[in-house]
């Protein structure tokens, strides 16, 4: 999954590039801090760093890899950088403490979401910035699908094999009632391509991002396994790459707490101007002669083309 997690860190530093905002204390949380390290952009300044993990050892392989690249050690020389093996849940970092708190691709672990975001937003100072991405409801579809024909014809029952993932409305709504201000919420998708489902099933075994669910059939028989294999392969190979692919949908999120200074709506009732009466203005200033012009999408016949 590399390429999927160098995509959501590049992304995620192409977001923040954006933001005319100077970051000095930062918490990276996810996969792959270094790839996001690589490509920050300049706005991000960095006088304390905190890589955070759930996992000891994925972030000691962070922290290793870090070290590793001399150009971030040159980027990080006089910044303080500490692990944190950290639950969301528990969120350890203290109120208003940090400008920006950048998520990569790891909440889709979390139980409870209103309880991580409730905690991250209190340790942002005022107009500080939550933004990440998180695993969407599209993603593994065809692993799905396959799932879904295979049991229901040798069972005759469904039972989960993909973890649940997060739609953008639900997720729209808990950043409302946590209290996040200006929110920009959007998804986009990426492709990956395999040589057969397989490989793609031992790749999510290999990484820790097979599914963790309690309420399910235990077990899957070998003939369920190679039947799914075999659905898959066969509704959805390319024929011009000869691979079969994998849609993973992401759901980008940013936002921000609140300052007195940030941008607010003006309050109702306090327009000066009606639209209404703007069209009507609009409509008197038309010349008179543009009602017998040709308007866009109709079809003018000349006499030459009639004759």
């Amino acid at each position: 999954f590399n390429a999927m997690f160098e995509h959501c860190a590049i992304s995620l530093a192409q977001q923040i590039s954006a933001i005319k905002y100077r970051f000095s204390h930062v918490a990276v949380v996810g996969s792959s801090p270094e790839i996001f390290l690589l490509c920050a952009p300049p706005n991000i300044a960095l006088q304390r760093l905190f890589i955070c993990d759930i996992s000891e050892a994925n972030l000691r392989v962070s922290l290793e890899r870090i070290n590793k690249r001399p150009e971030l050690r040159g980027r990080l020389k006089d910044c303080i950088v500490q692990g944190l093996v950290i639950d969301e849940e528990l969120w350890p970092l203290a109120p208003e403490s940090l400008d920006l708190i950048v998520s990569c691709t790891h909440l889709h672990w979390v139980n409870d979401l209103s309880v991580a975001f409730g905690r991250l937003l209190s340790s942002l100072r005022p107009d500080g910035a939550l933004i990440g991405n998180i695993l969407a409801e599209d993603t593994l579809q065809e692993l799905r699908i396959a799932y879904t024909l295979a049991e229901s014809e040798r069972s005759g029952g469904l039972s989960p094999h993909v973890s649940p993932f997060m739609d953008i409305t639900n997720l729209g709504n808990l950043f409302a009632r946590v209290g996040f201000n200006l929110s920009t919420i959007f998804r986009e998708r990426l492709v990956l391509h395999f040589e057969t489902s397989l490989e793609l099933l031992e790749l999510l075994q290999d990484t820790g991002e097979n599914e963790a669910l309690m309420s399910k059939r235990m077990g899957i028989h070998k003939d369920l396994l190679m039947a799914s294999v075999a659905i898959y392969d066969n509704l959805f190979r390319d024929v011009k790459s000869g691979g079969v692919p994998s849609t993973f949908e992401f759901i980008n999120f940013c936002g921000w707490r609140y300052n007195e200074a940030q941008p607010k709506p003006k309050k109702r009732g306090s327009a000066q101007f009606s639209l209404k009466d703007i069209s009507k203005e609009i409509e008197q200033q038309v010349p008179q002669d543009s009602k017998n012009r040709p308007q866009y999408g109709e079809i003018v016949v000349s006499d030459d083309e009639q004759d």
